[in-house]
């Protein structure tokens, strides 16, 4: 299986870390996994390739992805992403946050049903999005399935949107302790207290 990750954000907040961190966990257990972020040019080296690298995996820079809507570079996004899914095909286009979510959607509409790919949406804020035409489009008409982090966002989005319960799913947050708390070989409190 091959999974593409769209994230719309050239810096280093909010949800871009746990999809980037998501994409090489599954590179991990077997499914080819790809990853593309945001960049501030259409050419050069985007501010978050090297975090990316660092993860184990090579970024694909062909697409500007930023973080909000902007006409013209949707476009070009959508047409190199069409392009893209004609030249690499995948099963699953994973879309994190809404100006990604919205160019996958032009790109994906415009290809032969034989290379279309599910879509795929995680919604990482804390509340469902309002109900609006555009976000509509996203939700309703656009994503097979939407990821969320909490059982009443889940129940929020099934009703707001009128989504069954098969295309909402729940999944708990993930916490890398190493990275708050690295442990060292001091701290070994299992030999100290003989548990």
């Amino acid at each position: 299986m091959r999974v593409l990750h769209l994230v719309s954000n050239h810096k280093l907040t909010g949800p871009v870390d746990p999809a980037i961190r998501l994409a090489a966990a599954l590179n991990d257990t077997g499914v080819e996994s790809s990853v593309a972020v945001g960049r501030l040019a259409d050419a050069g080296i985007g501010p978050i390739d090297d975090h990316v690298r660092e993860r184990g995996l090579e970024p694909i820079t062909r697409f500007r992805l930023p973080k909000h809507r902007r006409l013209g570079v949707n476009r070009r996004d959508a047409a190199r992403l069409l392009s893209f899914l004609q030249e690499f095909p995948v099963e699953i286009v994973h879309t994190h946050l809404d100006n990604a979510h919205r160019i996958a959607m032009r790109a994906i509409r415009r290809l032969p049903a034989s290379l279309r790919p599910l879509m795929v949406r995680s919604l990482y804020d804390g509340a469902a999005p309002r109900l609006r035409f555009a976000t509509r489009q996203l939700y309703t008409r656009s994503a097979d399935g939407v990821f969320v982090f909490g059982e009443g966002v889940r129940n929020d989005v099934m009703e707001r949107f009128s989504l069954p319960p098969e295309r909402v799913v729940r999944l708990e947050g993930g916490v890398v302790t190493e990275r708050f708390r690295p442990r060292t070989d001091a701290e070994n409190l299992r030999d100290r207290f003989e548990i």
